[in-house]
């Protein structure tokens, strides 16, 4: 929308009026019906645009014409009451606003307590507020340290790959018995470290993009963990597998070629699918891992709490390149 509104800008000499036109859903909503059935018209610098739009609905698929047909008359626009509000997170014109959602957008945390940047719970960044309950929901825009924060990777790992006296015999013997197991291939243990990994020899790699999985795999003995590509048994139908155990923990991956905070959210929501799926591991293997989009694709995700599509991970993980980027509990 705020790429349409600067071209509708730009050519405004010409076609200064824009024309609200009908959905195309195949089964439209009545909201905005009071506006795309007499083709409402008005100027581009109308003040009806910063309040209403094509999109201020969740979902909505209706969208604008630029025209030089005459305007409509302001005795004909429907009443102010007859227009329906916008919903929440979808108010105002984005090209003006410079903000993909307005303040009251549900996925916005709810004060600094439960901001996912917030480290200590206390008010941080906020001009003139000393008291947690003076924050507002949307604060969060005006923050002035949300960037320095999101840029600080490493603070926003809580690893715990030192393994204690014991942990570490577990592996070893666990190593010791996966070495003889003929159900077992590439078994490996770094007596250093502590690290561990194996592969069933029926786990079913994926088609073209196998290699993730080993990756990842890879990445994780790397770094100290135990990581453990387990049998996949496809003979039952829509029977979903996670790839196996990572420290002991049923962990899935998701594969994220393009890093946007939708495609961080779908990452989430498929490994919330393997059932018993305790660590979620988003690989980038494009190098593209941009973290304001993966926050962004978080709160995303959590905005799905309660639904099927929903699950509490002990941890997620970001891959790129040969290093964990991002470990974390997820909440």
């Amino acid at each position: 929308m705020a790429a349409d509104w600067k071209q509708f800008e730009a050519d405004a000499d010409v076609l200064p009026n824009l024309k609200w036109m009908p959905t195309t859903s195949v089964t439209p909503r009545e909201q905005h019906r009071v506006f795309w059935s007499e083709r409402l018209m008005l100027p581009i610098n109308d003040p009806f645009w910063n309040k209403h739009r094509p999109g201020d609905l969740w979902n909505c698929k209706c969208w604008l014409e630029q025209t030089d047909e005459p305007a409509t008359a302001k005795k004909d626009l429907p009443k102010e009451s007859e227009m329906p509000s916008p919903m929440p997170g979808l108010e105002g014109n984005p090209a003006k606003t410079e903000e993909i959602f307005s303040q009251d957008h549900p996925h916005f945390p709810t004060s600094c307590a439960s901001c996912l940047l917030n480290t200590d719970g206390k008010v941080h960044g906020l001009k003139g507020v000393k008291n947690a309950s003076q924050v507002i929901k949307g604060d969060c825009l005006r923050c002035d340290i949300k960037d320095s924060c999101l840029a600080r990777l490493e603070g926003f790992t809580d690893k715990t790959n030192q393994l204690s006296k014991e942990e570490y015999e577990q592996r070893k013997n666990k190593y010791e018995i996966l070495k003889k197991d003929d159900d077992y291939v590439n078994v490996t243990f770094d007596a250093k470290s502590g690290a561990l990994k194996a592969t069933h020899v029926k786990h079913n790699f994926n088609g073209g993009k196998g290699w993730y999985e080993k990756h990842v795999q890879d990445v994780g003995f790397k770094n100290g963990a135990s990581v453990i590509l387990e049998e996949e048994d496809h003979s039952q139908f829509k029977k979903r597998h996670v790839e196996g155990t990572w420290n002991g923990l049923k962990f899935e991956i998701a594969g994220k070629e393009t890093a946007t905070a939708q495609n961080i959210r779908e990452g989430l929501k498929h490994c919330a699918k393997k059932k018993g799926c305790k660590i979620a591991v988003l690989y980038f293997p494009n190098n593209n891992f941009n973290c304001r989009a993966f926050y962004s694709g978080l709160v995303m995700y959590n905005g799905l709490s309660g639904t099927s599509q929903w699950t509490r991970f002990d941890k997620i993980l970001c891959i790129q390149g040969d290093d964990i980027i991002y470990e974390k509990s997820h909440l």
